[in-house]
C-alpha cells in the first residue's frame, strides 16, 4: 500500500515540477515583454524629439533665408 502512495507523490511532484517550471518560463516571457515595450517606448520618445529638432531647425533656417532675402530687397529698392 505504501508503494501505491509513493507512486502518487512521484506522479504530483512531476506534475507540480512542470506547473512550477511553466510558470518561471511565463515569468521569464513577461519580463522580457516588459522591457521590449520599454525599450520602444523609450525608443519612439527619442524619435520624436529628433523630429521635433529637426522641425525646429528647417523653421529656423527658413526664418534666416526670409529675412535675408527682405533685406536684399530692402537694400535693393533703396539703391534705386
Amino acid at each position: 500500500m505504501a508503494w501505491i502512495v509513493e507512486v502518487i507523490n512521484k506522479v504530483i511532484g512531476k506534475k507540480v515540477k512542470a506547473n512550477q517550471d511553466k510558470t518561471a518560463q511565463i515569468q521569464e516571457e513577461d519580463e522580457l515583454n516588459s522591457l521590449t515595450v520599454t525599450y520602444l517606448t523609450a525608443t519612439n520618445e527619442r524619435k520624436k524629439k529628433e523630429d521635433f529638432n529637426f522641425y525646429i531647425l528647417v523653421i529656423g533656417l527658413a526664418t534666416i533665408s526670409l529675412i535675408v532675402i527682405m533685406i536684399s530687397i530692402f537694400f535693393k529698392k533703396r539703391n534705386l
